[in-house]
């Protein structure tokens, strides 16, 4: 999206029903899309922003035989089926220009949209990824958060961008499964979030955890593994 120079409004997974409305509402959106184990929440909402039913668009997960389809709203699948086969040349993007929307976490009264510009956005991938991490091509960033925080589309996802890194993303955080996650990722550091070590450190012992080595992303910066 950001290469095409749309801005991508990233909200929490989490929401629902007011707040959700809210969040999509106030970024002015053009289509809102859905993964399908979202889709009932998607169908609940009344025209948030504006939008009509068929401009909240559905994906469905092609691992998962069972998740809802997208009836009564948009199918983003279908209109990817239709469409031209490259997008029009837009020119690049400039470096004032917004990137995307992270919103607060609306502890205090409904989430806000912080302004993310595309300099701030690779600033931050250059200083996480090369400078504090020396990532490079053949590195692996393990990221267990979510894409709408930003420390996993700033020290995660940037720095992969910035240093040619790859990046191994799970759609949720799982304690009991991280450290298998690394070993099979080969992961070279992991990003990661208030409590989440604590959760690591409360799980039996496992044999990936002393022949793996890993370099670690906080929100206050680097902690040795």
């Amino acid at each position: 999206l950001s290469r095409l120079r749309a801005v991508a409004a990233l909200v929490n997974t989490n929401l629902s029903g007011a707040p959700l409305e809210h969040a999509i509402g106030v970024a002015r959106p053009r289509l809102a899309l859905f993964g399908s184990e979202h889709a009932e929440r998607a169908r609940e909402l009344s025209a948030p922003g504006g939008l009509g039913r068929e401009a909240l668009l559905v994906c469905r997960d092609p691992d998962d035989a069972e998740a809802p389809g997208a009836e009564g709203l948009g199918d983003f699948d279908a209109l990817v089926a239709r469409a031209a086969a490259a997008p029009q040349d837009v020119g690049p993007p400039r470096a004032d220009e917004c990137m995307c929307y992270i919103y607060t976490s609306g502890t205090t009264g409904l989430p806000k949209a912080a302004i993310i510009r595309n300099q701030r956005w690779l600033l931050a991938g250059a200083l996480f990824g090369s400078s504090v991490l020396e990532l490079g091509p053949g590195d692996v960033v393990y990221i267990p958060l979510p894409l709408y925080h930003s420390n996993a589309m700033f020290a995660g996802w940037g720095a992969a961008l910035v240093t040619g890194a790859c990046m191994a993303l799970r759609r949720r955080f799982s304690a009991s499964q991280f450290w298998g996650d690394v070993q099979h990722f080969d992961a070279s550091a992991f990003v990661y979030i208030g409590e989440l070590c604590r959760y690591l450190l409360n799980q039996p012992e496992r044999p990936e955890e002393r022949s793996h080595r890993l370099r670690v992303i906080t929100g206050n910066g680097l902690r040795p593994e």
